[in-house]
């Protein structure tokens, strides 16, 4: 599912905050070691920084705000779920980013469930994982971001690990741009 399908249930802001060019996402992806999701370039370039259907937020690799700034994320995210294993040997049933086949964050719900990316095959390919909000139950299913996004609005997804308010069938979804 492409991009096309969201932005039509999402409207767009008519001045997106924090977006990227070709250069700077360049620069991201060596930072990161890894390249990104056409889709998920796409979505920042389209929508900047902001809140997606009220409860969720997407890591933004260009943000000035460290809380959904994607590098600054990815590394506080994953640096939690290894000392989480470390200390209690909880284990995440996935391997994290940079590990093979690991999970990279791209996005948070206002509950706490943690949104991943599968990063087996392409960048293109990556499925969606979810974590649900403080508790060690994972999700995955089988579908790039904007298409992950875009099933949970029309309703399509069944999940046991995300609130069931998110779950709803939807016509239109708000965007609202963070404030400076």
């Amino acid at each position: 599912m492409t991009l096309e399908a969201l932005t039509s249930v999402a409207q767009r802001p008519k001045e997106p905050r924090e977006t990227g060019s070709d250069r700077s996402w360049l620069e991201i992806e060596n930072s990161l070691g890894t390249a990104l999701p056409t889709d998920y370039k796409e979505y920042i370039n389209l929508y900047g920084t902001g809140e997606l259907g009220g409860m969720i937020w997407i890591y933004n690799a260009f943000s000035n705000s460290p809380t959904l700034n994607l590098l600054i994320q990815a590394r506080e995210v994953l640096d939690i779920w290894r000392e989480t294993r470390s200390m209690f040997g909880e284990e995440c049933p996935y391997p994290l980013y940079p590990e093979p086949n690991g999970l990279l964050p791209w996005g948070h719900v206002d509950t706490g469930a943690e949104l991943f990316w599968q990063t087996s095959g392409s960048p293109d390919q990556w499925s969606v994982v979810v974590n649900e909000s403080r508790g060690p139950e994972f999700q995955k299913f089988e579908e790039s971001m904007s298409g992950f996004l875009t099933s949970l609005f029309a309703g399509r997804l069944k999940s046991a690990v995300l609130p069931r308010s998110l779950l709803r069938k939807r016509k239109r979804v708000s965007f609202l741009p963070l404030k400076e």
